[in-house]
């Protein structure tokens, strides 16, 4: 399996996916296994759900702050 056949549409935006192709193209010239791909896309989850959960603690954290009138963790340590 050839990378630049691949379509990562799916799990990245336009602009990454080709950047993606072409580091691993260039990289080291070899193709990309289809574990490589499972492995890519387990990442990509991964990372989406990090996201996500980094989503829900930031409103929670929101809404804490509110019930008690005090800044929120987040605020705190500078993280926006």
């Amino acid at each position: 399996m050839n990378c630049s056949s691949c379509d990562f549409s799916a799990i990245l935006p336009e602009e990454i996916e080709a950047e993606m192709k072409e580091a691993a193209e260039v990289s080291m010239g070899t193709e990309v296994s289809d574990i490589d791909i499972e492995n890519i896309k387990y990442l990509c989850d991964q990372v989406c759900l990090f996201f996500i959960s980094l989503s829900q603690i930031k409103h929670y954290d929101a809404r804490l702050s509110a019930d008690f009138r005090v800044g929120g963790v987040f605020a705190r340590v500078g993280y926006e």
